[in-house]
């Protein structure tokens, strides 16, 4: 099966994702090139931010997860073309005197993985997590 993956791969005559003999001189201006095929054929591009982010807290609660964090569930609302667009999102902010990282997580729920998901291991390895998600 690995050979056949292989054959496969090279069939499609893929670019060396590092060319042979390429400098580190050379390699700022290839690294860009990569980002804008990346870009252009697989994730896209970034928007600009939306002009007149508003944000409305629904709850906040400082003593949440065994009183490690704190919860916010906000309303977030900005203008489109097509009209104005709000989504809730929900943010966990462990209690910390310095900038924590941050976990975007997209759901279809207000939790990942219902109310049971990871949230306080999350908090305790020294994350801080938003998670956005779908209403009906």
């Amino acid at each position: 099966m690995t050979l056949t993956f292989l054959k496969d791969l090279q069939s499609r005559k893929l670019p060396p994702v590092i060319p042979e003999g390429i400098t580190a001189a050379q390699w700022p201006a290839y690294r860009e090139q990569l980002l804008a095929l990346f870009s252009r054929e697989e994730y896209g591009f970034t928007p600009p931010p939306p002009e007149n982010l508003r944000a409305k807290t629904i709850m906040s609660n400082k003593q949440a997860w065994a009183d490690k964090a704190e919860q916010r569930d906000i309303t977030l609302t900005f203008g489109t073309p097509g009209g104005e667009f709000s989504f809730p999102v929900t943010f966990v902010l462990p209690k910390s005197e310095k900038p924590l990282p941050l976990i975007v997580y997209i759901s279809f729920e207000p939790f990942p993985c219902g109310k049971y998901g990871p949230i306080e291991e999350i908090v305790d390895s020294g994350y801080a997590l938003a998670v956005f998600f779908t209403t009906t």
